[in-house]
């Protein structure tokens, strides 16, 4: 979960990326990212992985919407900027999963 928070994605790849580029390897790098801890589903309860599921396509789904409201031809840097602020502006969804699992750790030791 730490890998995909939006404020450790924009420190990822290089910086003379186009924006299109950037929303590219980083849907790439999440998805690739998640099938390679896939396995891990099976020291969760299905509520906690269902909240992991749910945040990674919450991240994908706004980059796409971050793009797309910048007019599909943003900057790099413009781009990250809105990202992060669009993310700051909603609820800290990757945060509260965070929290979730250690709470689901605690429980269980």
């Amino acid at each position: 979960m730490e890998r995909i928070k939006p404020s450790n994605l924009i420190l990822k790849l290089d910086k003379e990326l186009a924006a299109h580029e950037f929303v590219f390897l980083t849907e790439k790098t999440i998805n690739e990212e998640f099938e390679y801890n896939a396995s891990q589903q099976l020291y969760l309860t299905k509520n906690s992985w269902q909240n992991i599921v749910d945040s990674k396509n919450a991240i994908i789904d706004l980059l796409h919407k971050t793009y797309e409201s910048l007019n599909n031809n943003p900057n790099l840097n413009e781009y990250k900027t809105v990202f992060i602020m669009n993310y700051m502006n909603d609820n800290d969804y990757i945060g509260e999963t965070i929290e979730d699992l250690r709470r689901e750790i605690l429980i269980i030791a």
